[in-house]
């Protein structure tokens, strides 16, 4: 039988066969768990991230689709506004709409409300006739004229205006949404053109202007009529920068483009007169208005647009004075000064 110091070498030589193998072993465990949790960590990372990339792409979309519902409701604010205003101004000019003119161009024509009506339509021109050594007129006057207590009445004489008759036909209307650099871009490329008109290009817009010797007229006021110098045998009394027409016999007075009709009463009867309002300085924005010297008396008055100003002299240059009867000076050094 085996001695007890045998059984203890017995037990050192069996630990030591088997230890090498146990200590091999623990590392590969070891490394096998820890790729098991790596793979564990790097799956939910992953699906963090697309989850995290997807509320992006959420959130993105959202604010381009409000972004979109703001610029869509200011641009219909914008829209509305442009056309309030539009209504507003063309309110305030008193622009006939194709209802009205149809509605005026359909009253009884021996009427005297029918004749007043086409006197207007024509540019506010006074219709006069000669009769057994009798005059009668019938006449057009503005809104101005009437709540006027001047002895001078004004009318919308410009043929041309935008108010006017003539330029608030379908043709004429279309015709002014063309921008263009020359009449030929208006001739190929606009409507068709009033008779014994022609189409023009001004201030970069198509529009319509009547060939010389006509001017818009009729019953309507919407076509080129020619101008006449008598009408029934009448000679008729053509003012400065004026013409006639004729209609129903009778002469038809109005003013060139760029000029405004006035007449010697207030109730539109009387002498007719054409000023240019926007560059007279004898009728300067209104008719009788002239425009004040210069303070120091250096420089000419001028109208400019409807506004009275000063023209100085090559070297002086123009500045306001205190001064309510002589608002502007020339100015050219300490001697130019008017000293009081």
């Amino acid at each position: 039988m085996p001695s007890f110091k045998s059984c203890l070498a017995s037990l050192a030589l069996l630990a030591l066969a088997i230890a090498p193998v146990s200590a091999a072993a623990t590392p590969v465990e070891g490394l096998a768990v820890r790729n098991v949790n790596a793979g564990s960590v790097g799956a939910g990372a992953a699906v963090s991230r697309r989850n995290a990339a997807k509320r992006a792409l959420e959130q993105r979309a959202t604010k381009a689709q409000l972004a979109r519902a703001k610029l869509a409701a200011k641009k219909k604010a914008a829209a509305a506004a442009k056309a309030a205003a539009a209504a507003k101004a063309a309110a305030a000019n008193g622009r006939q709409t194709a209802g009205q003119r149809q509605t005026a161009g359909s009253s009884p024509a021996g009427s005297s409300s029918s004749t007043a009506q086409q006197a207007a339509s024509a540019g506010g021109a006074v219709a006069a006739a000669d009769v057994g050594g009798s005059t009668s007129s019938t006449s057009s006057t503005s809104s101005t004229s009437s709540s006027s207590s001047s002895s001078s009445s004004s009318s919308s004489s410009d043929p041309y205006s935008p108010s006017s008759a003539f330029m608030n036909t379908k043709a004429a209307l279309a015709a002014s949404r063309l921008r263009c650099g020359s009449d030929g871009v208006c001739a190929s490329r606009g409507p068709a053109v009033p008779a014994n008109a022609a189409a023009r290009c001004i201030s970069g817009k198509c529009t319509f202007r009547c060939n010389s010797g006509f001017a818009p007229g009729g019953a309507d006021g919407t076509q080129c009529v020619a101008t006449e110098s008598s009408c029934g045998g009448v000679q008729c009394t053509v003012p400065a920068n004026g013409y006639s027409t004729c209609s129903g016999g009778a002469c038809v007075v109005g003013c060139n483009q760029g000029y405004t009709r006035y007449s010697a009463n207030a109730d539109g009867t009387g002498a007719i007169a054409c000023f240019d309002l926007q560059n007279d300085a004898s009728n300067c924005g209104s008719q009788g208005n002239a425009c004040p010297a210069s303070y120091n008396g250096k420089g000419t008055a001028v109208c400019k647009n409807g506004t009275c100003r000063v023209a100085c002299d090559p070297g002086y240059v123009l500045r306001k004075a205190q001064s309510s009867t002589n608002p502007y000076y020339c100015y050219n050094g300490e001697g130019s000064l008017v000293h009081n």
